[in-house]
C-alpha cells in the first residue's frame, strides 16, 4: 500500500512539473516572437556632416565642392568663412550639397557646410596663381646692356587705374622682377639694378602707356631708390587685352622702345633703348 502511494505521488509530481515546464516554454516563445516583430527602440544617431576633402587648384579654375551627411538634412547652406583679401568669389548652388565657385585671387578659401542650422564642417581650398616668367635682353648700341626677368599673374585682371582715370590704362599684378642695367658710360649713364626684394624698389605693369595714354601697348616700368627709371614698351597681340595680361609668350608683340631716364615729373630720358626681345 505504501509502495502504491509513493508511485502515485511520484506520478503526480512528474505531471505537475511537465505542465509547469510547458507553460514556461510557451511563454518564452511568445516573448521572443514579440521581440522579433517589435524590436526595442534604439537611441537616434546624431547627424554627422562632412564638407569633403581639401583641394589645391589654380586661380580661375572652377572648384566643385561635395558635401555629405549621415542622414537627410532639410536645410543645407554653404558659406565662406575666409577668403583672400579683395576676393569677390561667390558660391553657386550654396543650398545644395554640391556647390561650385571660381577663385579670383591666389590664397586660401575656407568654406563651411551647415545642415539643419546646427551641424557643420568646413573645407579649405588653396588657389595658386597662374604665373609666367619672361626674360628680356636689350641694348643701346654697345654702351648699355639691359637684361632681366619678370613674373606676373596671367589670370588676374586689372587691379587699379591710374590717377587720370584713362581706361583701359590699368595695372596688372607683377609678383617678381630682377633687372640689371650695365653701362659703360659710368659718368653719364649709371649702372643699376631693379629687384623686387630690395627696399624701395617698385614696378608697374600697365595696359597702355602708364598714366599718359591708352594705346594698344604694354608698359613695364621699374624704379628703385636711385635717380633712374627703366621703362620697356611692347606691342600686344593678346586677344583679350582689356581683361587679363597675356597668358603666354605668343600673346606678346615685338619690343617697341624703352627709356632709361630720370623720374617724373622731369621724365628726361638719359637713353632710348631701341633693340630688345622677350623669351621664356
Amino acid at each position: 500500500m505504501n509502495s502504491l502511494r509513493q508511485t502515485v505521488c511520484r506520478l503526480a509530481l512528474t505531471i505537475a512539473f511537465s505542465v509547469l515546464a510547458g507553460c514556461s516554454s510557451g511563454g518564452d516563445q511568445t516573448t521572443d516572437a514579440a521581440k522579433a516583430v517589435h524590436p526595442p527602440d534604439l537611441p537616434p544617431q546624431a547627424l554627422q556632416v562632412d564638407a569633403g576633402s581639401d583641394q589645391h587648384v589654380r586661380v580661375g579654375e572652377t572648384v566643385h565642392l561635395s558635401g555629405s551627411a549621415t542622414s537627410q538634412g532639410n536645410n543645407v547652406q554653404w558659406h565662406f568663412t575666409s577668403v583672400p583679401s579683395g576676393s569677390t568669389a561667390q558660391l553657386v548652388g550654396a543650398d545644395t550639397l554640391t556647390p561650385t565657385f571660381v577663385p579670383d585671387l591666389a590664397g586660401l578659401y575656407v568654406i563651411a557646410l551647415v545642415m539643419n542650422r546646427a551641424q557643420s564642417d568646413q573645407v579649405t581650398v588653396e588657389a595658386n596663381a597662374n604665373l609666367v616668367t619672361l626674360h628680356f635682353n636689350g641694348a643701346l648700341r654697345t654702351d648699355i646692356v639691359i637684361r632681366g626677368t619678370f613674373t606676373y599673374e596671367t589670370t588676374i585682371g586689372p587691379s587699379a587705374t591710374n590717377v587720370r582715370n584713362l581706361s583701359p590704362n590699368v595695372l596688372y599684378r607683377l609678383t617678381a622682377w630682377n633687372f640689371i642695367v650695365e653701362s659703360a658710360l659710368t659718368g653719364l649713364l649709371p649702372s643699376t639694378t631693379y629687384r623686387n626684394d630690395e627696399p624701395g624698389n617698385t614696378a608697374e605693369f600697365c595696359e597702355g602707356v602708364c598714366i599718359f595714354s591708352s594705346t594698344r601697348f604694354l608698359e613695364l616700368r621699374l624704379a628703385n631708390t636711385g635717380t633712374t627709371v627703366l621703362s620697356l614698351l611692347f606691342d600686344v597681340r593678346d586677344p583679350t587685352p582689356f581683361i587679363n595680361p597675356p597668358s603666354a609668350l605668343s600673346e606678346w608683340g615685338p619690343f617697341v622702345e624703352g627709356t632709361y631716364r630720370v623720374p617724373c615729373p622731369v621724365c628726361a630720358p638719359l637713353a632710348v633703348i631701341q633693340t630688345g626681345n622677350l623669351s621664356l
